[in-house]
């Protein structure tokens, strides 16, 4: 993805036009400014915890054009941000944005081209009625040298039977990514929570390896110490939410653990697990889980065998229906009483061709009103 984003940035550079590059979290939009700049474009970061000076340079470069590519997160399409000439705007991990937002920022040039990026894969015909005449292009194959991450379903909440492989791998030189579904610890729901796991761990661990915590209430300064910690390999087990689950990039931390793995979507930890294979050698992902649910403990076992990305979300749509295909229900999203993206795909495509016929012809004012209604309202679409 991101060699798909340099490479239309630096074309519109070309043209002499100016590039916005959205994340939607500052650790990951901090990312991909080193490795623009490492490939020779010269980027300027936009994000909510620069000083006011460093914002007001930022901007003043934008409204004048000198600056010609920016890397920024939600503060992008912030009122105060102008373009002398915007040609292209990329969002990445788009899912995280709403129609709206990416509408606010698009708005701010004049026919700019748009690129939406997500590592979510989303079976193709349901993306293509989903986004309907969105180009479409899907990446399947893995960067060279890569290797699937091998995935253990492991019954159980506690990381014993698990611990010596771990410590192995440590001695190794490998780091550790420990993940839960919570900050707090929710002992009427029974759900692990990072912070205690993170105490418990450095009064088990912490005299022989070095454990860094990472969640959403910490603030941008301390989380990009700790990142920066772990990428150095100051830091050897990393305890975090899901705030890891797109754009970090650490190849030597190949193992991971996800506790209460029933909690998250498919999708979710095959984006988690991806985590782990940022390097040639081999990645191991855990899931631990002591539910009785036998439908959940079936799709955690699904989950050793499915490596791709796009087969997992097939299997994800056949159990939970578009509306959860992302972890959590979207608002926007399609339900139908008779209609089923697995079983009625002609129809779907159908649909898409009259929805063209009808918005090319125009001709029925009331029915455009309600297309005009429906796409004011509207706040997601994926």
């Amino acid at each position: 993805k991101t060699v798909v984003a340099m490479a239309a940035i630096r074309a519109c550079e070309l043209s002499g036009a100016q590039s916005a590059m959205m994340a939607p979290t500052e650790i990951l939009a901090r990312q991909h400014l080193k490795t623009l700049q490492s490939a020779g474009i010269e980027a300027k970061l936009l994000v909510s915890s620069l000083s006011r000076k460093e914002k007001q340079e930022v901007l003043e470069g934008l409204k004048t054009g000198t600056v010609s590519v920016v890397v920024g997160t939600h503060s992008l399409f912030q009122d105060p941000v102008e373009f002398a000439d915007l040609g292209l705007v990329v969002a990445d991990e788009q899912q995280r944005f709403g129609v709206s937002q990416r509408r606010q920022l698009l708005e701010k040039g004049k026919g700019a081209d748009f690129l939406m990026m997500s590592a979510t894969p989303i079976p193709r015909t349901y993306a293509h009625f989903l986004y309907g005449d969105i180009a479409l292009s899907a990446v399947k194959t893995m960067p060279a040298g890569r290797k699937p991450v091998e995935t253990r379903y492991v019954r159980g909440q506690s990381m014993k039977p698990v611990l010596k492989d771990v410590l192995q791998g440590l001695k190794e030189g490998r780091q550790c990514y420990v993940v839960a579904p919570a900050i707090d610890e929710n002992l009427e729901l029974d759900i692990k929570g990072v912070t205690s796991l993170y105490e418990g761990m450095v009064k088990v661990l912490g005299k022989d390896w070095t454990i860094g915590l990472l969640h959403g209430r910490m603030s941008a300064a301390e989380k990009e110490e700790v990142m920066t910690r772990f990428k150095a390999g100051d830091i050897h087990i990393l305890v975090s939410t899901t705030v890891i689950e797109v754009g970090i990039d650490v190849a030597k931390a190949t193992m991971m653990v996800i506790y209460d793995a029933h909690r998250f979507g498919l999708s979710t930890i095959h984006q988690l697990r991806g985590r782990c294979a940022r390097g040639p050698v081999q990645g191991t992902c855990w899931l631990l889980s002591a539910t009785k649910d036998m439908a959940a403990v079936e799709r955690l076992q699904k989950l050793q065998e499915l490596r791709d990305g796009f087969a997992i979300s097939e299997y994800d749509l056949q159990l939970r229906g578009p509306g959860d295909l992302l972890g959590t229900r979207q608002s926007g999203l399609p339900a139908f009483v008779l209609g089923d993206f697995e079983k009625d795909p002609a129809i779907m495509e159908a649909a898409v061709q009259d929805a063209a016929a009808v918005l090319a012809r125009r001709d029925w004012p009331p029915l455009m009103e309600y297309v005009r209604q429906a796409r004011d309202s509207v706040r997601y679409i994926d």
